[in-house]
């Protein structure tokens, strides 16, 4: 619970003992708005999702993930913005599908997004992953475009309970493997780690 939650927390007990009804329905309405000012401000309109401003929140993750659609300056360039808005939208919903409501998902910005499972073993990141990556470019709504649209991922396992922000690094780093890579493919951190052993 944060200090704010943990103050009007407070405010609301003290409320229970203040004779003034009106008082209290004021003091009431004004923490109902500021809990839905606080909702607002954390969620992308356009996906519905949470806004990167989620990661302040989150405390540990079994592994998170950057994916990020392949080419989308070409889609936005080729078919307009609605349509690319489209895309994202569509490319939302089959993230969310894939990942359990304790997860946590977020737009990252423009075409990228975060995935920070929760409780969850290795080989079921795994698995939701490559599940993603393939309806995605097997969509019946987003194969109706020319161009094919997919996704790139990075991944990275929390073996030592590492911050967040080295986590994303990691996943970041690999998430660009997967794009030097050819696209439409998923790097797991410890895959680049490997590879450079082998050449140094």
């Amino acid at each position: 619970m944060s200090e704010t939650d943990q103050l009007i927390s407070r405010i609301l007990e003290k409320l229970e003992k203040v004779e003034d009804k009106e008082l209290v329905l004021l003091v009431k309405k004004l923490i109902d708005e500021r809990n839905y000012l606080s909702e607002i401000a954390n969620i992308d309109t356009l996906t519905g999702l949470n806004n990167r401003r989620i990661l302040e929140r989150i405390r540990e993750c079994s592994g998170v993930v950057m994916c990020d659609i392949d080419d989308f300056k070409k889609v936005n360039d080729t078919y307009g913005h609605d349509i690319g808005d489209t895309v994202i939208k569509r490319v939302t919903e089959i993230i969310k599908e894939n990942t359990r409501s304790k997860d946590y998902v977020c737009r990252f910005g423009g075409d990228e997004f975060f995935i920070g499972f929760v409780e969850c073993p290795e080989n079921i990141i795994d698995e939701r992953i490559e599940k993603i990556r393939r309806e995605v470019s097997n969509d019946r709504l987003l194969t109706k475009l020319k161009d094919k649209v997919t996704i790139s991922f990075g991944f990275v396992i929390n073996y030592n309970l590492e911050d967040l922000d080295s986590l994303i690094k990691k996943a970041d780093k690999a998430l660009y493997e997967s794009k030097k890579n050819g696209r439409n493919k998923i790097t797991k951190y410890e895959q680049i780690k490997i590879k450079k052993k082998k050449f140094d």
